[in-house]
């Protein structure tokens, strides 16, 4: 009888180390969540309402010129709202994006050319601009 208890009591104990055992091996064999990154992929010079400016396009003092950024997202898991920076000319500026799209910023063109540079990925588009002098 003696012996049929300390079988029974090492089967109970043996029992409880692997169940609790196994819990805690059970959350270390998860993947740790990965964010999705918003990337830029595209910059460009567009009229305002999003319209492209073609490359034999006269542009005028009073067209109303945008800077346009496209992103994608990378990788899959929980999205994290991203600051795309970029110059124009020089001068640094930024996007908020909190998905994967196409924003425009308006902008000033400068006389002669106009430089657009994503700061990431070293993109760059140029925009060569004349002002018009009065006669």
């Amino acid at each position: 009888m003696r012996n049929s208890n300390f079988k029974i009591l090492m089967i109970l104990f043996c029992l409880f180390i692997s169940v609790s055992c196994s819990d805690e091996d059970s959350g270390s064999n998860t993947e740790p969540e990965v964010e999705s990154a918003i990337v830029p992929v595209n910059i460009r010079f567009v009229y305002a309402n999003g319209n492209a400016i073609n490359s034999n396009d006269c542009v005028s003092d009073s067209d109303e010129i945008a800077i346009e950024i496209t992103t994608e997202l990378q990788n899959s898991g929980e999205l994290i709202p991203t600051q795309v920076n970029y110059t124009i000319n020089g001068f640094l500026f930024s996007m908020t994006f909190s998905n994967a799209s196409t924003q425009r910023n308006p902008i000033d063109l400068f006389d002669g050319n106009n430089i657009a540079q994503l700061s990431a990925t070293g993109q760059s588009t140029q925009l060569r601009f004349i002002q018009q002098d009065e006669f």
